[in-house]
């Protein structure tokens, strides 16, 4: 697919965290590396022919908590630039913020686009998502028939309707897959989409990942 041709690979790490009670990017993995070393090249592996892989953060804080992922070129986006004079919100708008802090610096890419929450995603799963991919956005869906828009492929026109949405105070990703009529697939193993919010949910990945 040509326009897959310099799809750019986009971690989001923006998260409160709050019910995990620490960020969740920072979790050991395996080998006790930090979940978003581990979730960078499974992206990268995806995206062989990106220069660098992304990741999005909250604040200048979390910016000075990264380190280099050895092997990788890693460039770092603030998602905090979208502010309430420009999308009559509050500075928190969610995921939505790496998404468009994403669109901002490269307003006619293509993102494959992941978030920390999700630990399990493999590279297999991803390149699965390439190989499915439709205009103008790809996404999974779980075994409820939820979206998951945050395992997907977003076209510069999905995040161009993302950026209009929460102009007008529509801040979810997921309302943006419906309006779009995206297209939704079922993962290769049903597991790849075990979202880890709390401590609990965190271990239960780590013993399906064999870690624990």
């Amino acid at each position: 697919m040509e326009q897959l041709e310099g799809l750019q690979p986009l971690l989001l790490a923006g998260g409160l965290s709050s019910r995990m009670g620490t960020p969740k990017h920072l979790l050991p993995f395996k080998d006790a590396e930090p979940l978003y070393m581990h979730l960078l090249r499974q992206l990268q592996e995806a995206c062989p022919k990106a220069k660098s892989a992304f990741i999005s953060v909250r604040d200048p804080q979390q910016m000075s908590e990264l380190i280099a992922v050895p092997g990788l070129a890693t460039e770092i986006l603030h998602d905090g630039a979208w502010h309430k004079e420009q999308y009559r919100q509050g500075p928190d708008i969610g995921p939505a913020a790496g998404l468009l802090a994403a669109h901002k610096h490269s307003p006619h890419s293509y993102w494959l686009v992941l978030a920390c929450d999700y630990p399990l995603v493999t590279a297999a799963a991803l390149l699965h998502l390439k190989e499915q991919f439709e205009e103008p956005l790809t996404c999974f869906e779980n075994e409820e028939g939820f979206v998951e828009p945050l395992i997907a492929i977003w076209s510069p026109a999905a995040l161009r309707q993302l950026e209009e949405n929460v102009r007008h105070g529509i801040t979810g990703p997921a309302r943006a897959v419906k309006m779009l009529g995206g297209k939704a697939i079922s993962p290769l193993e049903p597991r790849t989409l075990m979202n880890t919010n709390t401590k609990e949910e965190w271990d239960k990945a780590m013993e399906l990942a064999g870690i624990i």
